[in-house]
Parts: structure tokens; sequence; C-alpha cells
């Protein structure tokens, strides 16, 4: 019974992350994408090493929850890791040609994790609200983001379909009466998406678009 006890003090004494570093993650996949979405809010708010900490901490967990889901279906982990990534390929510690490998690797997974989680938006598989706002407005900034990094050959076509993610994300807004704002970082709302679609016409040059877009802000 003594031996019973200890050990119970000894789980009760752990903390989530704890948990999944030493058993390989819990079992339930919500749980698992709501604790990745713990901590990518925590890198939100924090800069340089310990937003990466926070970062790489949320990229356990939403990979996690890609090996506990037992149901057909792993959209909320793949638009985690998207935007988690993009932030990571973002942060600060990453700057100059050194991490120029690193940067680019981590956009290309963000996007590549967002356009699967829209591989099963086109399937039709079940989406609630939050997940679709969140799948559109992280796939016009992956786009965009990367056509930055890149500027190369390639930049113009992210350019284009980072506009028309963009427009996706309006036009579901305007047809379901829906008001956006990225519920885990909520400093990036609607205003902030006209923003990204100004910069983007200006990128590829279509400066009438852009002007037009700009009462939106």
């Amino acid at each position: 019974m003594k031996k019973l006890y200890i050990l119970l003090i000894i789980l009760l004494g752990c903390n989530s992350f704890d948990l999944l570093e030493e058993q390989g993650g819990p079992v339930d996949y919500l749980q698992s994408v709501s604790e990745g979405w713990y901590y990518f809010q925590r890198g939100t708010e924090k800069s340089g090493e310990d937003a990466l900490d926070e970062f790489k901490k949320a990229d356990e967990y939403f990979k996690n929850a890609l090996g506990s889901q037992t149901v057909p279906g792993y959209a909320a982990a793949y638009i985690g890791l998207g935007w988690n990534q993009m932030y990571w390929g973002n942060n600060s510690t990453l700057s100059g040609i050194i991490n120029n490998e690193t940067r680019d690797s981590l956009k290309i997974s963000s996007l590549e994790y967002l356009n699967l989680a829209k591989n099963e938006y086109l399937s039709e598989l079940e989406f609630g609200d939050d997940e679709v706002l969140n799948m559109f407005s992280g796939l016009a900034y992956a786009n965009s983001f990367l056509a930055k990094h890149r500027n190369d050959e390639t930049s113009d076509d992210l350019t284009q379909i980072s506009i028309e993610e963009s427009q996706s994300l309006i036009d579901f807004c305007d047809l379901n009466g829906i008001e956006f704002e990225f519920i885990y970082h909520t400093e990036i709302d609607m205003n902030d998406i006209y923003k990204l679609r100004v910069q983007n016409y200006l990128r590829i040059g279509e400066f009438d678009n852009a002007r037009n877009e700009i009462p939106n802000i």
C-alpha cells in the first residue's frame, strides 16, 4: 500500500509535458491538440529562445495527436502543426544566412501540413467553423511567407495561391456571417488578412488590385 501511495504522488507531481516525454503522450486526440495550442499560445507571448521552447513543446503535442487518433480525420492536428511551424520558422533566433535552410524547411513543412488539412476539408470530412477559418488563414499566410522567404521563380505562384486562400476565407466568413479572428493569437484578424492581400498584390505588381483592397482595412 505504501508503494501505491508513493506512485500516486509521483504521477500527480508530473506535469502534462513530463507525461508526454515519459509515456509517449496522452491517448486522447483532442487533449493532445488542446495541449499543443496551449504551448503555441505561450510561445506567441514570448520571444527568442523562450518562445522557441514553447513552439517545440507544441510541436510534440500536435505530432503526438497524429498517433493517438482513432477515427478518420487529423485536420485539427495538421492545422496546429501548420501554424506552429510557421511561427517557429519566423522566430528571431533563426535569423541570418546560417539558419536559412532551417527556416525554409519549417515554412515548407508548415504549408504541407495545412494542405493536408485542406485535403480533408475537400474530402468533406466534418470541420468546425474555427477549423475552416484557421485553415484558410493559415494557408494564406504560409504561402505568402514562403514566397517572401524564397524570392525566386516560385514566389509569384505562391503569392497568387495566398491571394486565393485569403479570398476563400473572406467568402466563408461572408457566407456564414462570421467575423474572423485567429483565436490562438487574437492580434490577427480580418484587417490583417486585407493587409496581407495588399502586400501580395504589390509583390506581383498588381497595383490596382492592391489599391482596391485598402478601403477594407
